[in-house]
């Protein structure tokens, strides 16, 4: 199932916001959705930082990872940022979360990167059985959460 930039798929953009602002918004910054959606808009989201993948299927979105220069403003020395990885509740269990994290370290190597980090509120187990390694718990945004690193072994 193919990956496309999500500058591609100018109808994508309500649903990935969507999702996004459901799970995470009380860990961004606009104050609205509608803030959030302009806010993703503004970007070319295609290849580059910042680029958001989505994967797609029969026209629609069913999945979601971003990759940002910054994604935590209390660690400005942390960059760059896998961010925001989002499977639609019903295809989750079968390996779309993975293949997107895959797929955005490989859009980060071709960008030349050699690390990426993250942060996450629960969900290290997943980010520790494909590879990244907790490096800090703290509080952000009133919220525990880990950064993780993943250290990129060239294409």
């Amino acid at each position: 199932m193919p990956f496309i930039y999500l500058r591609d798929c100018p109808e994508c953009f309500p649903i990935v916001a969507g999702w996004i602002w459901d799970e995470w918004k009380h860990l961004v910054a606009q104050r609205s959705l509608a803030e959030f959606e302009a806010w993703l808009r503004q970007d070319v989201r295609g290849s580059g930082l910042p680029t958001t993948l989505v994967r797609v299927e029969g026209g629609m979105p069913i999945a979601t990872v971003s990759l940002e220069s910054d994604d935590m403003e209390i660690r400005p020395d942390l960059t760059p940022w896998l961010a925001s990885l989002y499977v639609a509740p019903e295809y989750r269990g079968r390996g779309h979360g993975r293949a997107l994290v895959r797929a955005a370290e490989d859009e980060a190597r071709s960008l030349g990167l050699s690390v990426l980090y993250l942060y996450t509120p629960g969900q290290e187990r997943f980010y520790a059985a494909l590879g990244w390694e907790p490096i800090e718990q703290c509080e952000y945004r009133a919220s525990p959460v880990t950064i993780m690193r993943r250290r990129l072994k060239p294409a």
